[in-house]
């Protein structure tokens, strides 16, 4: 399957698949650090997020409660991510980046600039914005 497919020519879904195999963000950022894709995205949302709660992370990152759980278990287990109870709610959990966590973060922003750079190769200046809108359209679609 090419990469120039026009926007009529596949599936919205069709697109993005091909996107994803073209780009290879996901193996990118998983050669570096092991992560796979969820895992990647809950670091980096809590990079920004030091200190928030697993309900907020998990409603910043477009994922449900018990995924995010999920994801959050495996991170703690391999030393990333630590957690502690809200002392002014003990049912609230408190997220924050270990000193692993925060080292995995640094390698993942590495490799994201690294597919930044490549994206950003491939789209024309004039086309770059256009692209970022589509791409910040798509994910406020799933968000809330």
């Amino acid at each position: 399957m090419g990469t120039n497919l026009k926007p009529h020519a596949a599936s919205l879904v069709e697109q993005i698949l091909v996107f994803k195999s073209c780009c290879r963000v996901d193996e990118e950022m998983s050669a570096a650090t092991g992560l796979n894709p969820k895992e990647a995205l809950v670091l980096i949302r809590l990079g920004g997020r030091d200190g928030t709660s697993s309900e907020d992370l998990a409603r910043a990152a477009a994922l449900s409660a018990s995924r995010m759980s999920r994801l959050i278990d495996g991170l703690h287990r391999r030393g990333l991510v630590e957690r502690q109870v809200d002392p002014a709610n003990r049912r609230k959990v408190i997220l924050t980046l270990t000193t692993d966590g925060r080292h995995a973060l640094r390698t993942l922003r590495v490799a994201a600039a690294k597919c930044e750079r490549m994206l950003k190769a491939r789209i024309a200046p004039a086309n770059r914005a256009t692209a970022a809108r589509g791409v910040a359209l798509l994910v406020s679609a799933f968000q809330d």
